[in-house]
């Protein structure tokens, strides 16, 4: 068999493998899924190759350019090859030669020497996706998207749908919702999607991970988000990933997402000095802290058994009458973490109820490219946005704080 050989720059090498290093499985239910495999690219296409994993769920596929092109597809070690590249890289070579020949192949980089058994024969391929919807969207807003909801995911796999981020499709943008039934959170990132009724799918948490990472790679290109009957999948360039939909019904959050009446209480906050006072009450609180909004201030209190208690004050926009609230503390400063406005908004009906706090005047950076792309990574025209806003919200039960003092109104 003709033996095939090239350069290959390793920080390009070291990038691919480590965006799909997190897709195999350590322990494989199949052998094949601890493979990774090298593919050829079009005759059409720069040199280079695809590398592609799968644990059966997930798919991930990048590019790698290089001084040559494959003229078959054959498979390595995914793991082995993966701890090799990444040695490479912080041993700081810059290129290394790779020589293949038949299922087997070689890598040398100055002194260094290494050979590597594949398997050439019976490669099954990968899931491929059909898509029946798809959209250009802003890599950079997705990503933020999601990142701001699936803090608040189940991390109880038994509950799938609650482990699972809803993602929504409707004529206006793409809302993304997490929840683990204690709390919620979802982000709206606006765009025009030209569909009819409102799409919605259920992608599992380890996927989201994923994706986020995928979009991270290529926050500044153009990318595709495509969905089909059973799967879903992000397409930029010539890197692709795709995983399986959780087929299953989303419950109706917006039955209990608190509405504005005259009732209400809004209040306003400066959204970094109230996460600096929880950080500071969390040291005396196990779980829980009593929040006193009252006539332009805010009271947080905390106390615990054997450390001792806690009263911090903020100056907060309020002139209602005096409401104390029990509130998760972790669970205030993970939706406060996400918000990047400077002022925070509280929509409170009673103590009882669920709050509704939201991010006031968040934007992404001032300027965003976007591009037109067709489904075989064709990049079109390029246009120019203003910035967008995101709107952020995240819904909190109130909890019951036993022994905890209340301060006087």
């Amino acid at each position: 068999m003709k033996q095939t050989e090239g350069t290959i720059e390793v920080r390009s090498l070291a990038e691919a493998t480590s965006l799909l290093r997190s897709v195999v499985p350590s322990s494989p239910s199949i052998p094949y899924f601890g493979y990774v495999l090298f593919l050829p690219v079009p005759e059409d296409h720069e040199e280079g190759f695809h590398l592609s994993v799968t644990d059966g769920v997930q798919h991930m596929q990048c590019f790698v350019s290089c001084t040559f092109s494959l003229p078959y597809s054959f498979a390595l070690p995914a793991r082995s090859f993966f701890s090799l590249v990444q040695e490479l890289h912080q041993s700081q070579y810059s290129h290394v030669r790779l020589c293949i020949e038949g299922k087997n192949c070689t890598l040398s980089a100055q002194t260094s020497v290494f050979h590597l058994c594949g398997i050439a024969d019976e490669i099954p391929p990968f899931p491929s996706i059909t898509p029946q919807h798809q959209w250009n969207v802003s890599a950079l807003l997705l990503q933020r998207t999601c990142i701001k909801t699936v803090y608040a995911l189940s991390k109880d796999h038994m509950q799938r749908t609650l482990a699972s981020l809803l993602i929504s499709v409707s004529d206006h943008g793409i809302t993304c919702v997490g929840s683990d039934a204690r709390r919620l959170a979802s982000a709206f990132m606006p765009m025009e999607t030209q569909v009819h009724e409102e799409l919605s799918y259920l992608i599992p948490l380890r996927s989201i991970s994923e994706i986020i990472r995928f979009l991270e790679r290529h926050k500044n290109d153009p990318c595709i988000f495509q969905v089909s009957q059973d799967r879903c999948a992000l397409v930029s360039g010539c890197d692709h990933y795709s995983t399986q939909l959780l087929q299953g019904t989303y419950p109706d959050y917006r039955s209990i997402l608190p509405q504005e009446t005259e009732e209400s209480k809004s209040v306003l906050c400066h959204r970094e000095t109230w996460l600096q006072i929880m950080r500071q009450i969390s040291l005396f609180s196990e779980n829980g802290v009593i929040c006193t909004f009252k006539d332009q201030e805010l009271v947080v209190q905390a106390e615990q058994n054997n450390i001792g208690s806690g009263d911090v004050r903020m100056a907060i926009d309020y002139d209602g009458s005096p409401i104390s609230i029990g509130l998760h503390t972790r669970y205030v400063i993970e939706a406060l973490k996400q918000f990047q406005g400077e002022t925070a908004r509280l929509l409170i009906q009673d103590p009882q109820s669920p709050i509704l706090l939201e991010d006031v005047e968040e934007t992404t950076p001032d300027s965003i490219e976007t591009h037109d792309q067709d489904p075989n990574g064709n990049t079109g025209s390029t246009e120019k946005t203003t910035a967008e806003v995101i709107e952020s919200k995240a819904l909190l039960m109130p909890m019951r704080i036993p022994n905890q003092p209340i301060p006087e109104a």
